[in-house]
């Protein structure tokens, strides 16, 4: 799974500096962070089950986004790269997206 999110974050163009350790939620001259948790279940084969993926600003640790995908009860054998790319692309256009707050306008 760390290759699939490799693979899915250069996907969306950005660059991937390395793995840090489990937790981190700020490191200096970063832009942010991503980390996951996956679940697999067994049928015949291993199938992934469910996939979570957050995006941390790596200067604050505050959450940017949070991605979310499990399979149905009736499960299929899902293709993990495929989810992986479908959550990193989801996350990433959400953040790209996400506009600064403003300030109210003052009353006249």
């Amino acid at each position: 799974m760390n290759s699939l999110l490799e693979a899915a974050l250069l996907k969306e163009q950005l660059t991937v500096v390395g793995a840090l350790p489990p937790g981190t939620r700020t490191a200096p001259g970063i832009d942010a962070l991503v980390s996951y948790t996956d679940i697999w279940r067994w049928d015949l084969v291993m199938y992934l089950k469910h996939l979570t993926v957050q995006l941390y600003d790596a200067q604050t640790g505050q959450l940017l986004a949070l991605g979310q995908w499990s399979d149905s009860p009736l499960h299929g054998f899902r293709n993990p790269k495929t989810v992986m790319e479908g959550l990193i692309s989801d996350l990433v256009a959400r953040v790209r997206g996400a506009k600064p707050a403003t300030p109210a306008a003052a009353p006249p």
